[in-house]
């Protein structure tokens, strides 16, 4: 009889922790958009040609691309998420205020949620954005992804929770998250990458990379001798950069728990003990500076097929 209350007992503590963990750390943690919004609509907002364009963001998705066009051309997609029919007329109430927006000194800025959100109102505001070639961006935002087309020019991109796509920018690109990846494309100027919880992905056709993760792995490729410097710091992770047949380098590498590895030969090389730490030359020339430095991780260096 004991054994049995015990067993019974053990089975409830167990219940009862899978009921208070479901409720109150899953549920909330459950993605907005498998429930019916309360409110949705569509916004559309249209600029005249400027330099620089700035959206920030409270929650939701920005995706920016580039067109032979005089004109900016923003649509939203708004989800308001209520709980009943009484919080909905609040929400519907609250969307004349969603947008604000500011034209001076040849640029564009659209605040979202300027004013403080409702009690009991989750707010989703996706962007789709059409710009002229070239402008300029600084996107912000949390809890939704950045993606930004061929043909933008400088980008700067500041947010949370989110997973940051650009490729073929036209000019400095310079991401900060905190928690996501990010991956870009044919970068040809000065790009810096950061990001706390995420790996980074970077193809370099010029300029130079600077890309840092606390837990993440970088891999980054340089496709182009032009290609000036290339610092990769990873915390947590692994570090794998591949060069072109075309690049030669200066490599500085080292890592405390992991091995370097080169499968390029390396001129006047030094290794130290445990292969932890290797620095050379890479080529004839050595004109691409290489500073990679990992805690826990190992370091690979190796040709790019492209």
């Amino acid at each position: 009889m004991g054994i049995f209350i015990r067993s019974t007992s053990t089975a409830l503590l167990i219940l009862a922790s899978i009921q208070c963990f479901t409720v109150g750390v899953l549920s909330p943690r459950l993605s907005l958009e498998i429930c019916q919004p309360g409110v949705q609509t569509t916004q559309r907002l249209d600029f005249e040609k400027v330099k620089s364009f700035h959206i920030k963001n409270a929650d939701g998705a920005i995706k920016i691309n580039s067109a032979d066009t005089d004109t900016i051309q923003v649509t939203a997609d708004v989800r308001a998420f209520t709980p009943d029919s009484d919080t909905q007329s609040v929400a519907e109430q609250y969307l004349s205020t969603l947008f604000a927006t500011e034209v001076r000194d040849n640029s564009v800025q659209i605040v979202t949620e300027p004013e403080a959100r409702p009690d009991d109102v989750d707010m989703v505001v996706n962007y789709i954005v059409v710009v002229p070639r070239g402008t300029d961006l600084r996107l912000e935002g949390s809890n939704g992804n950045v993606s930004v087309g061929p043909g933008c020019g400088k980008i700067f991109i500041n947010s949370n929770n989110t997973d940051v796509l650009v490729e073929e920018p036209g000019g400095r690109v310079h991401a900060t998250i905190a928690n996501g990846r990010i991956r870009v494309e044919k970068a040809a100027d000065e790009t810096t990458l950061e990001t706390v919880n995420g790996s980074i992905y970077a193809n370099m056709t010029g300029g130079s990379l600077s890309a840092t993760t606390a837990n993440g792995n970088i891999n980054a490729k340089m496709l182009d001798p032009t290609v000036a410097s290339c610092e990769l710091t990873a915390m947590n992770g692994g570090i794998t950069l591949a060069l072109s047949e075309a690049c030669s380098a200066e490599v500085n590498a080292e890592t405390r728990r992991g091995v370097v590895r080169s499968e390029i030969p390396v001129a006047e090389k030094l290794v130290e003990e445990k292969r932890r730490t290797l620095r050379g030359r890479i080529g004839s020339t050595g004109s691409t500076r290489l500073d990679l430095n990992s805690l826990n991780g190992n370091i690979v260096i190796t040709r790019s097929a492209v």
